[in-house]
């Protein structure tokens, strides 16, 4: 798939209006399917029941902070687009029946954070990606158990929850890694939602990074009227990649309104 740079790179050279916007970036949190489905199901779980859920929104330190795309039962995945980047995503089976439940959490990144251009924006998220690589110089994830992310020292291996990612994991201290703006806010955030989601804080939680790629510090500039792009007929920007979601639902929403206009401009004449 293409990143962000390459969207950027292809779409400027044709001379577009391509504005920078804000992002999110943060890690994957793993914690015991089990242990979610006792949280979620007040400890009332039945293998017949569905896996367990969860999904918040908070504020911390002026930024929101917010799960994305959990993944019941599901895995950490490796989901780099390039050589000398290390990106992180999540997924489940069909069945979700995995050992461990994981979701993004994400702390906000505002335009001011990169001097609110695009080539700042992309740095931004690619020297966060890099950072990740050179850990081990390899597609190997930088992890750190909640605890030891928590009082700011490096993990030397996982407590009871085993990591997912298939490429294998480096114990590391993600502080060193991440922004300190974002290390804070997730520090905070998982502090916080302990006292709502009860444990989430567990010590043996553990936190692979790096996710930046929830959405892009871009946006193809698109008619409002029409939905169609502003330098090209027929071309309609739509989703996360062209800036216009968040996530797999509000991807499928503005899927869905472009569709329709699709249908609005060109049915058939009666």
């Amino acid at each position: 798939g293409h990143s962000a740079r390459d969207i950027y790179e292809m779409f400027d050279r044709k001379g577009w209006e391509i504005p920078a916007k804000g992002f999110a970036l943060g890690v994957r949190v793993e914690h015991p399917q089990s242990l979610i489905n006792k949280i979620q199901y007040h400890g009332k779980y039945q293998p017949e029941m569905p896996t367990a859920e969860y999904s918040f929104v908070t504020q911390v330190l002026e930024r929101g902070v917010f799960s994305f795309c959990m993944c019941p039962g599901g895995y950490v995945v490796a989901s780099a687009s390039s050589q000398g980047k290390l990106v992180v995503n999540g997924m489940s089976m069909h069945a979700r029946s995995g050992e461990n439940a994981n979701a993004a959490l994400l702390v906000q990144v505002k335009e001011e954070d990169y001097g609110n251009t695009i080539e700042g924006g992309l740095r931004f998220q690619e020297a966060m990606e890099e950072a990740a690589f050179k850990v081990s110089s390899d597609f190997k994830a930088p992890c750190q158990r909640v605890e030891d992310f928590l009082l700011n020292r490096p993990s030397t291996n996982c407590g009871v929850v085993k990591p997912t990612y298939p490429l294998g994991v480096v114990y590391t201290n993600l502080h060193d890694i991440l922004p300190s703006f974002v290390a804070e806010g997730l520090a905070e955030a998982i502090v916080k939602l302990g006292k709502k989601l009860k444990r989430y804080d567990d010590p043996d939680a553990l936190m692979t990074g790096v996710e930046t790629r929830s959405a892009a510090p871009l946006r193809m500039t698109r008619n409002p009227d029409n939905l169609q792009a502003i330098n090209m007929q027929q071309l309609y920007p739509c989703g996360e990649g062209a800036g216009y979601a968040g996530g797999i639902v509000s991807a499928a929403i503005d899927g869905i309104r472009c569709a329709e206009a699709i249908i609005e401009t060109y049915q058939p004449m009666s």
